[in-house]
Parts: structure tokens; C-alpha cells; sequence
């Protein structure tokens, strides 16, 4: 499938600000499940652009403004292509659990493997986790298939009820959460039982042929799995991930897959606002821009600013 993807944030300061710096992580990922055939990014006030790829293969933009201003957008448009979700066999051999532990006993996937400030082993994870009664003992596939399952049943999907900085063991007490939280809890799971699998950012297309404005970002896992690598998998949704998912970035949770992270002299900070446009090839476009809420992973802050004044 053929999408275009049109994605804005502002920043409005209460006060003069002297210097913004800022990483951008809003490059859909080029890989064997999707091609990104259009990419540009603009900022106003106007900055040179540079760009690098980071520990997790994530293609950033950074940039620096100097002059002072009241106002920042940053603006970024995307022609990707997507491909419907990979078949999968029914179930794979016991044994490669043995290929997983070898993994991990030589360090590879590590961050994978561990676990990340969001996506903590505490006692509440492992209590639950033991709760779900999820079987060890299957082979990896359908382990992640029943972990995917289970943490779709456990939670209610409820918008506004958590932020990016809700820790988990509040999620798995309260049973609720936006997308980023059954992230979170699957990802939890799949690594206590020795499945290493990675946070993934990105956006969930509109099922009709219509453009859809201000959409709000999703996420969703991927786990590796022996003679399948990164598989994709969406326990908000309960299925895999298919056309519709167009991914952005990946890391061990949503702090390594930020859309936007930065710093800036002066303000305070003031309002922050997002539009999201999702348009199919050959859909007619919706028009102006109507800035809407944070939109990203769901009620989540499209942005983790902190101030240096």
C-alpha cells in the first residue's frame, strides 16, 4: 500500500527563547517490509539539517536554531510503501529456544534481551506475568503469540488514561493504557521469558481509502525469532502487524524512539500542538492544516523537551 504521511509539531514558548536544539526520529525505517520513496523535513524559523543513524539503525535529524523565536515547527512529509504482514509458519522446532539462550549468554541483542527504564522487571511485572500462566515451554513463536494474546486480554484500551511517563507497574495495577502501554507489558513479558524483542513507533494508516487528519501515532513490538528475525506483532490490536503499520523507529522502549528530544534556552515552555495527515495514493487531500492535541502514541507528548535556562 502507498501512503503519504504529513506529520507537523509546534512548539509555542511564553517567553523569548535564545536557542533550540533538537533530534528528530520521524524517518519512516527502509526495510524488507517497507520502502520510503519520499522523505523531507523543514523547520521554521529555518535550520541546516543534519542527519546520522543511531545505535538502533533509526535515521535522526538534528539541528540547531540560534536566532530567537517564539515559535518552532518542525515539518515532516513521507511517501512510504508497505507490504501486507508476513505469512508465518504455524509454530517453530522446541529447540531453538537453545539458539535464543546462546544469543544471549555471547551479549548479542542485549538491550533486547534486558531490561529498559520503561520496561522494568519489577516484582509487579513478574507477579503478573506469572498470573497470565503463559507456557514457557512452547516453542518461541507461539510463546510470542500467547504473550501478544494475553496482554490484549489483561488491558483495556483507554485513551488519555496514562502519559509517557506512567510507569508500568502502575499500568499493570490500574489493567488500562494507551498503545504504548500494552507495548510496554509485552515487551516486559517477552523478555522475562528469554524473547528478544524491541518498542517500535510509528502509525497505524486508516482503514478506509479517505485521508485521515490529525490520526494519532501507535506502537507496537517485534520480537526475534530464530529463522524469522524481526517479527511484528500488535497486542493493542491483538495481530500482526500489516499494511497499515508504517514504522518510524525502534529501540528499547518509547525514550530510545522519541519522535522528537531537545533542549532550548530561555521561555518557560509554553503550548505544544500536532497534526498528523495519513493519505492514501490517489486520495483526495483534506486541505489546510488543523493542529490538534499531542498526537503521538496516543495521548503521549510528541516531544521530550527540557529546559536550559
Amino acid at each position: 500500500m502507498d501512503y503519504t504521511v504529513t506529520h507537523a509539531t509546534r512548539f509555542e514558548y511564553q517567553g523569548p527563547v535564545s536557542e533550540s536544539q533538537m533530534e528528530v526520529r520521524l524517518t519512516p525505517r527502509h526495510d524488507e517490509r517497507q520502502t520510503v520513496q519520499e522523505f523531507e523535513i523543514t523547520t521554521n524559523p529555518a535550520a541546516s539539517i543534519l542527519g546520522y543513524v543511531d545505535a538502533f539503525g533509526n535515521d535522526v535529524r538534528h539541528f540547531n536554531i540560534i536566532a530567537p523565536h517564539s515559535e518552532l515547527v518542525v515539518r515532516t512529509r513521507a511517501r512510504i510503501r508497505t507490504s501486507p504482514a508476513r505469512q508465518l509458519p504455524e509454530r517453530l522446532e522446541p529447540d531453538t529456544w537453545s539458539v535464543l539462550k546462546g544469543l544471549r549468554d555471547n551479549g548479542e541483542l542485549w538491550d533486547f534481551f534486558e531490561p529498559s527504564p520503561r520496561v522494568p522487571f519489577s516484582p509487579a511485572v513478574r507477579a503478573l506475568a506469572a498470573a497470565l500462566d503463559i507456557e514457557g515451554h512452547a516453542d518461541p513463536l507461539t510463546c510470542t503469540r500467547r504473550i501478544v494474546s494475553a496482554v490484549h486480554a489483561a488491558f483495556v484500551y483507554t485513551p488519555d488514561s496514562t502519559t509517557v511517563d506512567t510507569p508500568l507497574d502502575t499500568v499493570l495495577d490500574e489493567r488500562r493504557g494507551v498503545c504504548q502501554d500494552f507495548t510496554h507489558a509485552a515487551l516486559a513479558f517477552l523478555r522475562l521469558h528469554g524473547i528478544p524483542a524491541r518498542y517500535v513507533s510509528g502509525y497505524l494508516a486508516p482503514s478506509s481509502e479517505s485521508s485521515q487528519q490529525n490520526v494519532t501515532s501507535h506502537a507496537w513490538i517485534e520480537a526475534w525469532l530464530p529463522g524469522l528475525e524481526w517479527v511484528a506483532f500488535d497486542p493493542t490490536h491483538d495481530s500482526s502487524a500489516g499494511e497499515r503499520h508504517i514504522s518510524v523507529a525502534v529501540g528499547s522502549d518509547y525514550g530510545d524512539a522519541a519522535p522528537t528530544r531537545g533542549l532550548f534556552r530561555g521561555g518557560p515552555a509554553g503550548r505544544l500542538s500536532v497534526f498528523v495527515q495519513i493519505e492514501r495514493d490517489g486520495a483526495v487531500s483534506l486541505g489546510e492544516m488543523h493542529w490538534g492535541p499531542p498526537a503521538l502514541a496516543e495521548n503521549a507528548p510528541p516531544a521530550i523537551m527540557q529546559s536550559d535556562q
